[in-house]
C-alpha cells in the first residue's frame, strides 16, 4: 500500500506545497474582479499567499471563503455583516444561525421596497388622466403638438 504522501512524490516529513490560483484565475472563476479580492483581502475578510513576482494567490479554503463573501454580498449583506458570519466558524451552527437571521432581515427590507413600488404603480395616474381631471398643468419649454385648423396634419405650436 502507498502512503498518501508517497504517491504525491513526497518523502515522509515534508509538508505539501498548498495548491494557489493567482488572482486574476480566482476573480475569473468566481465572476468578480481582481480589485473586488483585493478590497476583501483589505477588509480582512480573507488572506492571500505571494507567487513569484509578488502576484496575489488563494488556496482551495480561500477560495471557498470567498465564494461565500461573495455570495453573502450579492444577497446585499453588509461587509462586517459577513465579518460577523465568518468569525463563527468554529461553531457552524451559530454561523447558520447569524446568517440565517441577516439574510431574513435583507429579504423582510426588500419585501418592504416590493411593496412600496407596487403601491406607486397603483397610484400612478396616466397622463391623460391629469390633462382631464382639471388640474393645472405648468407649461412646458417644449413645443407642444396640435391638429392643423381643418383636423389635417400635425402641427407645432409655441
Amino acid at each position: 500500500m502507498t502512503r498518501p504522501s508517497a504517491a504525491r512524490g513526497l518523502s515522509a516529513g515534508r509538508r505539501a506545497t498548498p495548491f494557489l490560483l493567482p488572482i486574476r484565475e480566482v476573480a475569473q472563476r468566481l465572476g468578480v474582479t481582481a480589485r473586488t479580492l483585493r478590497f476583501y483581502e483589505d477588509m480582512a475578510l480573507i488572506g492571500s499567499q505571494r507567487l513569484a513576482g509578488g502576484v496575489r494567490a488563494y488556496d482551495l479554503e480561500t477560495i471557498t471563503r470567498l465564494r461565500t463573501i461573495i455570495a453573502l454580498r450579492d444577497a446585499d449583506l453588509s461587509i462586517s455583516t459577513i465579518r460577523q458570519i465568518l468569525s463563527l466558524h468554529a461553531d457552524p451552527v451559530a454561523q447558520s444561525a447569524t446568517a440565517r437571521e441577516a439574510l431574513a432581515a435583507v429579504l423582510a427590507e426588500k419585501k418592504r421596497q416590493v411593496a412600496h413600488i407596487e403601491g406607486l404603480i397603483a397610484e400612478a395616474v396616466r397622463p391623460t388622466d391629469i390633462m382631464t381631471s382639471g388640474a393645472p398643468i405648468a407649461r412646458s419649454a417644449e413645443p407642444m403638438i396640435a391638429r392643423d385648423e381643418h383636423g389635417g396634419g400635425l402641427i407645432e405650436r409655441m
